[in-house]
């Protein structure tokens, strides 16, 4: 899979090779491996939506399609999805932040809450960007989806969302959080 992957994103990503991959994607009787593939190759390619006719020669250049944003629908592609959004550092698409945390915010699947944590990190200069023009209590309130995983039950989990706040210097935010009742943690 790994190699095919490889292979179509070499190639120009045209509105055939979309289409096949999105129906990959979005087909329920096909292995998770290979909806997984689909949805990282749709990440990779940065493939225009089809309806717009645009074709990629270079995938150096990323910007998110529509039907990336299937993964977001399926629960059973969601922790995928985040980690495919969050994957490549200059890759990062900050219009996916908000889906992330809608998303995964409420979820009690523990693969969606450790790539949640994750995305955090990676997702690091767009939230420090939003850091330096907004109040503490705003900075509180976008981070409060990681300071929550604190008090998971999953030490793995735990500790990945301690790594990520750390990351984000967010040292304020989360000892308020801490000490309020908002949190168990």
């Amino acid at each position: 899979r790994l190699e095919a992957q490889r292979a179509l994103l070499r190639r120009e990503f045209d509105d055939e090779m979309f289409e096949a991959v999105k129906a990959v994607l979005v087909d329920k009787q096909l292995s998770l491996a290979s909806r997984v593939a689909a949805l990282f190759t749709l990440k990779q390619a940065g493939a225009a939506p089809p309806e717009t006719g645009a074709r990629r020669k270079s995938n150096r250049k990323f910007r998110t399609n529509r039907s990336f944003y299937d993964g977001f629908n399926d629960p059973t592609l969601f922790p995928f999805a985040i980690r495919a959004a969050a994957d490549r550092w200059d890759e990062l698409d900050p219009a996916l932040l908000p889906l992330i945390v809608a998303t995964a915010a409420h979820s009690n699947e523990p693969r969606t809450k450790l790539e949640l944590a994750n995305a955090f990190a990676r997702y690091e200069t767009v939230l420090s960007a939003t850091a330096n023009t907004s109040s503490v209590a705003e900075r509180t309130a976008s981070i409060f989806p990681v300071v929550s995983l604190l008090s998971d039950s999953d030490p793995v989990i735990r500790h990945t969302a301690a790594q990520s706040l750390i990351r984000l210097k967010a040292s304020d935010p989360m000892f308020r959080l801490l000490d309020s009742n908002q949190s168990e943690a």
